[in-house]
């Protein structure tokens, strides 16, 4: 889980959690993720969904392959560069 914040670390942590399709392990305020800790921490139950469905999105992302997620940034930057500058 992890704050959406302003630092970089933060950001990162959100952007890869969203990316795996995680949105409710992702706190927008400090209150909810007080709120989003206290709920996982008291609900096993939660805890596995959250851990299944952790294992579940990773194995489907390109990240856990680095020859498919190579050519999947390759073919990103080729369209970047394409598209020519903004």
């Amino acid at each position: 889980m992890t704050l959406a914040g302003m630092r970089h670390a933060e950001r990162v942590s959100a952007s890869i959690l969203l990316h795996l399709g995680l949105d409710a392990l992702v706190a927008a305020t400090e209150t909810a993720y007080v709120e989003l800790a206290v709920a996982l921490a008291t609900d096993p139950d939660r805890r596995t969904r959250m851990a299944a469905a952790m294992g579940a999105s990773y194995a489907l992302a390109a990240v856990g392959e680095p020859a498919r997620y190579t050519r999947d940034l390759e073919a990103v930057l080729d369209a970047a560069i394409a598209a020519g500058p903004r």
